[in-house]
């Protein structure tokens, strides 16, 4: 009742972490004496029935809790998303994002699939705490400093390492900076499309100058996002980011070169190859493949019905994933897969247990059709 007076989709809690967890599978960023679970379980229900009365009014919750500095996963079941970053403010060398985060500290600590619960990363340029390391003309102006091209170099630099790692972002960048950069993300598709990062791309990728991820969207065009790791500009051929992207080499002749600015990025949109088999890199042409743009090398399909488990959160087989389907999932949560029928159908990474990881998924799938499947090329719009 008080949800429903309040007419709201969503929350936000600051610094909503709990205390005194030294585990380390919680992935605690600061050990804390005298560790308890009585924090983590208590935060963890009152998340369950806020995101369940939010469900009951018809709605999907939005709410987002800020815990950099300690995101004990068990706490966060239930939430849209953990907002991190701040815990990098003694982190920061020359305001210089690629420099002072580890690569494999990104991939770790802020991709959803590890965890189960998405991160936003919270970009911290703006911070008057790092006000010493901005150019001495705008370390005591703030909006000055937000307006300056040095900031929009060192934001760049920031959003390179977002973008090759498919990481939501939250930024008060100038509204110009932000609005052209999505426009180009959502005129894309970037939504409704299939991400690899370049760590599955690249097989020599600690040793390149460039890294280069990508997203294909349902009619075969790829997005690659080209980023130069090094301190200096260099220039790069479509062919060149077409191998990088695992797209094949263009039919035609490419002799013009793209500029990539030091420590910046490009996008790139890059057309189907002949030579590019399918686009998931699970090994199954896109002609057969029952989740095309999720890799799912075995392909399972637990309910028989053509849509593999990795893009079929369609639990009840309705034609789109609705809020009833979260209600399915949490009924065989932390349950084996072959426990019941309902538990394989709801292990969608084929983890072999239903987890929250699984529960991010059918998050992340909320309002659309499963697929798309070879065996329905219909579908959108009938979707069996």
């Amino acid at each position: 009742a008080v949800i429903g007076s309040l007419n709201v989709r969503g929350f936000y809690f600051d610094q909503a972490e709990p205390i005194n967890s030294t585990s380390p599978f919680h992935l605690s960023g600061s050990a804390v004496a005298n560790s308890t679970a009585t924090d983590i379980l208590a935060m963890r229900e009152f998340f369950k029935r806020l995101a369940t009365m939010i469900y009951t009014q018809g709605g999907s919750p939005l709410v987002y809790v800020h815990n950099s500095s300690t995101p004990v996963l068990p706490a966060y079941t239930f939430v849209t998303g953990m907002v991190q970053g701040e815990e990098l403010l003694g982190t920061l060398q020359g305001l210089d994002y690629q420099a002072s985060v580890g690569l494999d500290y990104l991939r770790g600590r802020y991709l959803s699939a590890p965890a189960g619960v998405p991160t936003l990363w919270l970009e911290e340029l703006w911070s008057e705490v790092l006000a010493y390391q901005r150019p001495a003309a705008y370390r005591s102006n703030q909006s000055a400093w937000l307006a300056s091209p040095e900031y929009f170099q060192r934001w760049r630099n920031f959003m390179a390492l977002a973008l090759l790692h498919d990481l939501p972002v939250w930024t008060i960048a100038p509204a110009a900076y932000r609005q052209t950069l999505y426009g180009q993300l959502d005129g894309f598709g970037v939504a409704g499309s299939a991400f690899a990062g370049y760590w599955n791309l690249m097989p020599a990728w600690r040793s390149s100058p460039m890294l280069v991820s990508r997203y294909v969207n349902p009619q075969g065009r790829a997005l690659a996002v080209v980023a130069n790791m090094t301190g200096s500009g260099r220039s790069v051929t479509e062919n060149q980011i077409r191998s990088w992207a695992g797209i094949g080499a263009s039919t035609g002749t490419q002799t013009a070169s793209i500029a990539v600015g030091a420590h910046d990025f490009v996008l790139y949109e890059l057309a189907p190859s002949a030579l590019t088999p399918e686009y998931d890199a699970d090994g199954v042409p896109d002609s057969v493949d029952n989740c095309k743009l999720v890799a799912n090398p075995t392909q399972p399909d637990a309910d028989g019905d053509g849509y593999g488990n990795a893009c079929d959160a369609d639990l009840n087989n309705s034609g789109a994933v609705t809020t009833a389907d979260f209600g399915i999932l949490n009924s065989v949560l932390n349950q084996s897969a072959g426990s019941s029928a309902t538990a394989a159908k709801a292990d969608l990474n084929g983890s072999g247990t239903v987890t929250t990881a699984d529960l991010a998924i059918l998050r992340a799938a909320l309002g659309t059709a499963p697929g798309p499947s070879a065996l329905h090329p219909n579908c959108p719009p009938t979707c069996p």
